[in-house]
């Protein structure tokens, strides 16, 4: 009888069995049956549709949405490679307008650096005291001993049912000397002795209208990231529209133009029954591709302080929502699209890979898109935050971009059940 070992050798002896070749067509089988499975390129129709508005949203991401986010910085670098002209150059006088309110002290650290400007042409800085009573008459007396081109204007304490900033810009205007005017508020801190240089080459370079920007901070706490978040892509786009020679608004915080156009536009009397308006529905309508230019060096981007910067920025994006309704919307359409088809593409995304299952190709195919989507468009809000200086951590952009359109919903019904306040018969 034989044994069992010598049974299997008499077994393969005497027989054709090759166990390579059965291991070898077994691992095929085995393989086939797991690309069939898990990958293959029958799709369902699902999976393919899906895919296709993926990648139409990625399409749109990359065309519209990421090259309006880096117009900023592109101009910026731009900027930068060149220089502000030299002291001998030839550059127009210029009277800077400061509005001051209820805020002396933002005034007495604000106003020294204003009048230390390295300015090679003639410029005066005139103080429009807009309520703030002595303390800011007592500042300007005091430093106009040795300032000759120190000046004070003031609104009268018994002008009502008016807007009292678009009062003190007239009356800031009115009594300026030179032919071309910067308007900014006490609360403004200049980050270079070469900021109204900075802001006035463009006038000598044949422009009417500059637009700066400007940033919010606060005395301890700065803003939250939404807040910020929100803040940038507002600059952004009418940043970027300006760039792309078609601007609509500007930030009264740091913005400039001659003193014949606006007398040409007759000032203010358009938006005579608004409190706002001053810097976005005025710019609006002075502004056009050939007569504005936008300033984005270092030299000139302000920083506005104050003690409560979400109070702040709370009141300026109220009033953004009421005037934006009077100003082009297809600028924050734009924007707002984009963030509306990242959430959509991820959304849609998460569904195919769900659907196709066992199929991995097209989970695959929406894993790389959403990936590029993403990181096209995180790369273009970094180098656009840097060119702002505010500056976004990248970890939180990807919650705050989808959560954003939501948030700026929540901002326009609460304009439009106040927008009563933005009238002029309405006290503020």
């Amino acid at each position: 009888m034989l044994t069992q070992s010598r049974a299997f050798r008499y077994f393969f002896k005497h027989t054709n069995f090759d166990f390579a070749s059965v291991c070898h067509r077994f691992l095929c089988t085995f393989v086939k049956i797991y690309i069939d499975m898990y990958f293959n390129l029958d799709f369902s129709v699902v999976s393919a549709v899906g895919l296709g508005l993926m990648s139409l949203a990625t399409i749109y991401i990359l065309t519209f949405y990421v090259p309006r986010l880096r117009r900023a910085a592109k101009h910026r670098d731009n900027l930068e490679r060149g220089s502000v002209m030299d002291e001998d150059s030839s550059l127009p006088g210029v009277s800077v307008i400061v509005h001051a309110r209820e805020n002396s002290h933002r005034l007495a650290a604000s106003l020294p650096d204003l009048l230390a400007q390295q300015y090679p042409g003639p410029y005066e800085v005139i103080v429009v005291n807009d309520g703030g009573g002595d303390a800011v008459s007592d500042i300007v007396t005091r430093l106009s001993h040795s300032h000759a081109n120190l000046r004070l204007t003031f609104v009268p304490e018994n002008a009502h049912n008016l807007s009292r900033r678009k009062l003190s810009i007239t009356l800031g205007v009115k009594a300026s000397h030179y032919d071309y005017v910067v308007i900014t508020s006490a609360e403004c801190r200049v980050p270079s002795s070469r900021w109204l240089a900075s802001m006035a080459r463009h006038f000598a370079a044949g422009r009417e209208v500059v637009l700066g920007t400007a940033v919010v901070k606060g005395d301890e706490g700065d803003l939250g990231f939404m807040a910020r978040l929100d803040e940038t892509a507002n600059a952004l786009t009418w940043l970027g529209r300006a760039i792309a020679r078609r601007p609509y608004r500007g930030t009264g915080y740091n913005l400039g133009y001659s003193r014949e156009l606006f007398f040409a536009h007759k000032g203010f009397s358009r938006t005579l029954n608004l409190h706002e308006g001053d810097d976005d529905l005025f710019i609006n309508e002075i502004s056009n591709g050939d007569n504005t230019a936008v300033e984005l060096s270092s030299d000139s981007i302000l920083t506005v302080m104050t003690s409560r910067p979400e109070r702040l920025y709370r009141e300026l994006k109220l009033k953004r929502c009421f005037t934006g309704s009077r100003l082009p919307s297809a600028p924050r359409r734009v924007v707002t699209m984009g963030s509306v088809m990242l959430l959509l593409s991820l959304m849609v995304g998460v569904a195919v890979g769900i659907l196709a299952w066992p199929n991995l190709v097209p989970a695959l195919a929406a894993l790389l898109l959403i990936l590029l989507q993403w990181i096209v468009t995180l790369l273009a809000w970094r180098r656009g935050s840097r060119a702002l200086e505010t500056k976004l951590p990248v970890v939180k952009l990807i919650p705050g971009l989808m959560w954003m359109p939501v948030r700026n919903l929540r901002y326009k019904i609460a304009s439009r059940r106040e927008s009563y306040l933005n009238y002029t018969w309405n006290k503020k």
